[in-house]
């Protein structure tokens, strides 16, 4: 199908880790829609076709697993690590994440309320607001880069899940992602 795989053993732990690159970070977000390749990837694991939110922290939290999701300016992610004896449920739990998210509004909704605040606390860093003037003195505001990957108070009231469902199915392929 195209995947990238990629195989690093180290036999001294009894530990696996698995991460999934994905070629579309903020740098493929719309110029109207900062922070949705962030958006995107944070709603992975936020429900599936078989499983809720909570279901998925319960199966991860089940077998060990740290299942994370997240995006730079350059790609997203899902990664996951867990003993080794979990590893087949841990790759389900990957895949079923990467395969089959569900955009589910109220999880939409709440991510949506999660990010704002986040914005909202930002402005309470001095660091984060000069690394958001640099960005867009830099990039300036009709480039991706210009932005901080979780976008704008704007776009992120914007974000529907038409355009989180457009923005996966173009960007999480297996032809353009690596494991």
């Amino acid at each position: 199908n195209g995947l990238a795989v990629f195989l690093v053993e180290m036999r001294d732990l009894p530990v696996i880790a698995a991460n999934v690159l994905v070629l579309s970070g903020s740098d493929h977000n719309p110029r109207d829609l900062p922070g949705l390749a962030s958006f995107t990837a944070e709603m992975l694991d936020e429900g599936t076709a078989k499983r809720s939110a909570l279901g998925i922290a319960e199966d991860a939290e089940r077998i060990g697993a740290i299942l994370t999701t997240g995006s730079t300016a350059d790609y997203s992610y899902a990664a996951v690590r867990t003993l080794a004896r979990n590893s087949e449920s841990a790759f389900e739990l990957l895949s079923d994440i990467l395969l089959n998210p569900a955009f589910a509004p109220e999880e939409i909704e709440r991510i949506r309320i999660e990010r704002l605040t986040h914005i909202l606390q930002q402005k309470d860093h001095p660091g984060l607001i000069a690394i958001k003037v640099f960005y867009n003195a830099i990039y300036g505001s009709s480039h991706p880069y210009g932005f901080l990957e979780v976008g704008t108070e704007e776009s992120n009231r914007a974000v529907t899940r038409d355009r989180l469902l457009s923005f996966y199915k173009s960007g999480y392929l297996a032809s353009n992602s690596a494991l």
